[in-house]
């Protein structure tokens, strides 16, 4: 079976973490920070991962504070998000 794709970890393997913010007109962002020195071109894999996923990101990193984000197969299995012709899906 083939896994699916979880920004949040391809991240973490970047050496980028991702933080959710939410700006004074309530609008949530990701915001990007790196543990380490990383290199100019993976910064830019993570900053175009951060780009293109924004949006799981933001589903993932919703939990109450101090509790795990959750992870793609989380999403899939509460129903929240679906896989529809190879794309993520959110469920309404």
């Amino acid at each position: 079976m083939c896994r699916l794709f979880d920004p949040l970890a391809k991240l973490t393997g970047l050496g980028a973490y991702a933080h959710m913010d939410i700006g004074p007109d309530g609008r949530r962002t990701i915001r990007l920070t790196y543990a380490r020195m990383v290199r100019a071109n993976e910064a830019r894999k993570a900053q175009t991962i951060r780009a293109r996923y924004e949006r799981l990101l933001l589903l993932q990193l919703d939990v109450p504070p101090g509790d795990r984000p959750r992870t793609v197969q989380q999403l899939v299995a509460s129903g929240k998000i679906r896989v529809v012709g190879g794309k993520y899906k959110r469920m309404e």
